[in-house]
């Protein structure tokens, strides 16, 4: 079971049930919102669609701080080489949306390019697939 698929379901089912709610035409004066409750619900409603739409909405923009890998090599004094992946913070230089190229500067001042994979979540930041970096 993939929880994150639940959790995005429920929420928008939430959304969806507090929504219709919210515009029912059932009540006591027969108006569009005739109680609190269905202004509440409305709010909340209305809200939890704007907080899952923006991101898609919004995209990412220049200067925002994306997320990517890159592997990296270093040799040891002994001579053995170790390559590890490592996750690094970039800055977006162009605008754009998921399946976009888009250009960005490196921690270490390179600039690369790479495809964008993910928007931001409330904590982590647009994730980037790197395909292309500067020698």
């Amino acid at each position: 079971m993939n929880l994150r698929v639940m959790g995005y379901s429920f929420v928008v089912f939430a959304c969806a049930a507090a929504l219709s709610y919210a515009f029912s035409i059932q009540g006591v004066a027969g108006t569009l919102i005739d109680s609190p409750w269905k202004l509440f619900a409305a709010v909340i409603g209305f809200s939890i669609a704007s907080g899952l739409a923006y991101p898609y909405l919004r995209g990412v923009r220049k200067g925002d701080s994306v997320t990517t890998s890159m592997a990296r090599r270093r040799q040891q004094p002994g001579g053995a080489f170790f390559a590890f992946t490592e996750t690094v913070f970039a800055t977006a230089l162009e605008n754009g949306f998921v399946g976009g190229k888009i250009k960005v500067r490196l921690p270490d001042g390179r600039r690369g390019e790479g495809i964008i994979r993910g928007y931001a979540g409330t904590i982590s930041p647009a994730s980037l697939e790197l395909t292309e970096a500067e020698a």
